[in-house]
């Protein structure tokens, strides 16, 4: 073999070399690119399953169980019917609307109610009829005098401990929505008969800042009386007692 083939099959070799080195090359800068392009595809995904999420977290939390606490405040209400009652009166005061705590049995909720040179009242308020005719057949016993006075002063003794309990039972009896019947017991204003009546509260909101509803009161003619108020302050559960049948009682 001469020297020019000699030289000629290096030059093949060395150019079959070179272009192998420049295959694998491109090979791996090709990888890489879609290596990349699945780690960006892989982002952007995970991008857009986090939003989902985020959304998700964000509805389901309007979708969150009723707080019953958040009824605990004090509320100026409205009422046309009552303000036309009062009208040669000219009073400057308004009705209020006051929810303390759960009753022993954390079915519902209570509180007073009053309506300047009308009524002052008791109310009681539930998330269904029945839960509601529970409560009022309890507070009836409670004021006949024919309560257990060793049962009260224990159930005083562990409240604290059991208001938690009150909480977890009212939740397991409401349909977990700010909406309940009431029902109302007091003294009309010059009056000394006690009479009782019924209504309806709708809360706006989980934060039950407003609320808007009916009332009546078959002694004065009212027939679902429209009423309505927003929530001055919060507070904690109180003990604060309620005159039910003429008689005060912390139910």
């Amino acid at each position: 073999m001469n020297d020019v083939t000699a030289n000629t099959i290096l030059n093949v070799i060395e150019s079959n070399a070179h272009a192998a080195k420049q295959s694998a090359i491109t090979a791996r800068v090709s990888q890489q690119n879609t290596m990349e392009d699945e780690e960006w595809q892989s982002a952007a995904l995970g991008s857009r399953h986090m939003h989902n999420r985020v959304h998700q977290g964000k509805h389901s939390r309007h979708n969150r169980p009723f707080d019953v606490y958040q009824t605990f405040a004090s509320y100026a209400c409205k009422c046309a019917t009552w303000e036309k009652s009062l009208q040669e009166q000219n009073t400057e005061q308004e009705v209020t609307l006051e929810l303390y705590r759960l009753s022993p049995d954390g079915k519902s909720v209570v509180g007073e109610i009053y309506f300047p040179g009308m009524l002052k009242a008791a109310v009681v308020l539930a998330a269904s009829r029945t839960t509601l005719d529970s409560a009022v057949k309890e507070l009836e016993r409670e004021t006949s005098g024919n309560g257990n006075r060793k049962e009260q002063a224990d159930a005083e003794e562990e409240e604290d401990e059991d208001e938690v309990d009150r909480f977890q039972q009212f939740e397991k009896n409401s349909f977990r929505a700010p909406k309940f019947w009431l029902q109302w017991n007091g003294v009309l204003e010059g009056s000394e008969e006690v009479i009782s009546d019924r209504g309806y509260v709708v809360f706006s909101g989980n934060d039950c800042r407003k609320f808007k509803g009916t009332i009546t009161c078959a002694a004065k003619g009212w027939k679902d009386v429209a009423i309505s108020g927003h929530k001055v302050a919060g507070r904690k559960s109180s003990d604060v007692p309620i005159n039910w049948n003429g008689r005060l009682c912390n139910y």
